[in-house]
C-alpha cells in the first residue's frame, strides 16, 4: 500500500495501520517511494541523444548505448559481470543528474547540446535536425 503522508487521510490511516502491526509484532516493509522522472525530462533526453546521434554519424540506438556506457554512475555489477541501467531504472533526480553529466560528457567531446531552457526556447529548430535526419536514426 502506498500512502501520500502530505495528505491527512492518507497520514491517519498509515498511522493506524503501522501501530495496528506494530502492536502485533508483524513482520513490515518500509519503503520510500521514488519520484518519477517527468514526461518533459523524459523527452528532452531523448532528444539529447537524438541531436548527439545526428552531430556524430550514429543511429539513435548506439547514441543511446554510447552515451550510457560511458556514465559512471549508470554502471553496476552483478556475479562479476558488468551492466547499465536503463533510463527506464532513473528517478526523477536521477535522470536531472544524467542530463547534467551528459551534456557536461558531450561538451567535452566537442558536441555542444542545448541545455533544457535553450531546447525549450527554439525546440522547432533542434526538432527539424532530428526529423531531417530521421531515416538515419
Amino acid at each position: 500500500m502506498i500512502y501520500d503522508l502530505n495528505n491527512d487521510n492518507d497520514r491517519e490511516r498509515y498511522k493506524v495501520k503501522s501501530n495496528a502491526h506494530y502492536k502485533n509484532k508483524k513482520k513490515v516493509e518500509l519503503k520510500l517511494v521514488q519520484e518519477k522522472k517527468t514526461v518533459s525530462q523524459n523527452g528532452y533526453v531523448h532528444v539529447l541523444f537524438d541531436l548527439y546521434a545526428v552531430e556524430n554519424g550514429y543511429t539513435s540506438k548506439e547514441s543511446k548505448e554510447l552515451v550510457k556506457s560511458h556514465c559512471p554512475f549508470l554502471k553496476y555489477s552483478k556475479n562479476n559481470e558488468e551492466f547499465t541501467k536503463g533510463m527506464s531504472d532513473l528517478d526523477k533526480e536521477e535522470t536531472s543528474t544524467f542530463i547534467d553529466w551528459f551534456l557536461d560528457w558531450a561538451g567535452q567531446q566537442g558536441c555542444l547540446l542545448p541545455g533544457a531552457k535553450k531546447y525549450e526556447k527554439d525546440y522547432q529548430s533542434f526538432d527539424n535536425s532530428i526529423n531531417d535526419h530521421k531515416q538515419y536514426l
